[in-house]
């Protein structure tokens, strides 16, 4: 497969969701004044995301006494059930009724920008829960690149709406955050966050970053990607397609089951799921109604910023926007 779903688990404590080749996910839930202790590898560098909730973390002798979001702040940022419970089970509406397409995204998403605490290899860290609270450990193996992150001190970014930038119009407008970029913030990952109102497209035109490294060109990189889903109100589901053309390079079949073919996937997420992407174009919409939220990963083979390459089938849409 060139791209799957799996749901995020609700049992307290840790959880490992991901494990592929170039990037994990961990989930780590804690209870109010709970407290976790976690070693990063020793050839990893890892991002701590504060999904929800807020929590102290002492990484590497430094110490931060607040880091994420204060629940009644965001009240629909949990993914576990009593989150959902929240937010009005599966029929609660959320309470800014706005329309998007008149006002900023920046005004009309129910999220707060998040936070993320950069870790360098072989770094201790300790998280005390100042309130419940959901932490994603998202790590990628540096390979030759570990030195780049030699003596570097761990760093939390703490985004300002001025780092957000709407991307796309029309259908597929949305807002889009980095939080931690490749040769700056961080060696290898490149994390971020993007909101998408409700009935909206986001990565389109679909694009692609798989492009092996012994074959790669200045047009394309490769790059795994994940996407961890919210929903407002958590009823909420989506649709991705991900695929392959038929120019696409490759043999007929490769990297299909059965080699029947070029890949070509429908997907449904909802609320508290993940899709991890390792091949292939891909995009995705939301349902009417529900305001979409995902933080995405992405890492490769190579310490390089990724690149993509757009299906050029779609790309006149974004011209024709313009």
């Amino acid at each position: 497969m060139a791209g799957w779903i799996k749901a995020l688990p609700t049992a307290s404590g840790s959880s490992e969701i991901l494990s592929l080749p170039h990037l994990s996910l961990q989930l780590l839930r804690l209870a109010s004044g709970e407290r976790a202790v976690v070693r990063t590898g020793r050839t990893q560098e890892t991002a701590v995301v504060f999904a929800s909730g807020r929590v102290s973390a002492t990484a590497d002798g430094r110490f931060w006494s607040n880091c994420g979001t204060a629940l009644p702040a965001s009240p629909w940022a949990q993914f576990s059930a009593a989150g959902r419970a929240r937010q009005g089970g599966g029929g609660g509406r959320p309470r800014r009724r706005i329309s998007a397409e008149f006002r900023p995204l920046a005004h009309t998403s129910p999220w707060p920008l998040h936070q993320a605490l950069w870790l360098p290899p072989d770094a201790p860290l300790e998280l005390q829960a100042i309130e419940p609270a959901e932490v994603l450990l998202i790590a990628t193996d540096l390979g030759s690149a570990t030195d780049k992150a030699a003596g570097r001190q761990p760093e939390l970014a703490r985004p300002q709406i001025e780092d957000s930038r709407e991307v796309g119009s029309g259908a597929f407008r949305r807002l889009v955050t980095p939080l931690l970029i490749p040769g700056t913030s961080s060696v290898s990952l490149a994390v971020g966050e993007t909101y998408n109102p409700p009935g909206g497209w986001s990565t389109y035109p679909p694009h692609r970053h798989d492009r092996r490294a012994d074959l790669a060109e200045p047009d394309e990189t490769q790059h795994e990607e994940i996407y961890v889903f919210r929903f407002a109100p958590a009823a909420g589901f989506g649709l991705a397609r991900v695929y392959e053309d038929r120019t696409s390079g490759r043999a007929p079949g490769e990297g299909v089951p059965g080699g029947a073919g070029p890949i070509d996937q429908a997907l449904v997420f909802r609320h508290g799921e993940v899709l991890a992407i390792m091949q292939g174009y891909h995009t995705l919409v939301s349902a009417p109604g529900y305001h979409l939220h995902y933080l995405w990963a992405m890492a490769g083979p190579r310490a390089v910023p990724p690149v993509q390459r757009p299906d050029l089938t779609h790309a006149w849409v974004e011209q024709e926007e313009r």
